[in-house]
């Protein structure tokens, strides 16, 4: 079975942040990086894995629970198999004060 794998590079180094594997519910991080507000989600699907980014919208959070709204839907940004290099984005969340480098990678 596939596994997504999300990876932080943080003190020189990426660190493995969360996995997903097909059974998982789709994942979801908020980022200020380009000076607006976007809700980046993914999901591992087995044979790949989807990394997409709101375009308009809001997203709130009640503890481990998280509501998307995607006014004008979601951009696909990477389709990742075992084959695909690692898709990164820079993320800034809330509670950064810089962005950090994100990668996602499929993995076996």
């Amino acid at each position: 079975m596939s596994t997504l794998v999300v990876e932080m590079f943080l003190h020189g180094h990426w660190q493995r942040v969360g996995a997903q594997t097909p059974q998982s519910p789709e994942g979801s991080m908020s980022t200020n990086a380009d000076g607006r507000r976007d809700v980046i989600a993914f999901a591992c699907h087995g044979d790949h894995s989807i990394v997409r980014r709101s375009r308009g919208g809001i997203d709130r959070e009640y503890g481990v629970v998280r509501g998307i709204t995607a006014i004008d839907g979601f951009e696909q940004l990477a389709r990742l198999t075992v084959d695909s290099r690692p898709y990164e984005l820079l993320i800034q969340t809330d509670r950064m004060r810089v962005g950090v480098p994100v990668r996602f990678r499929h993995v076996p």
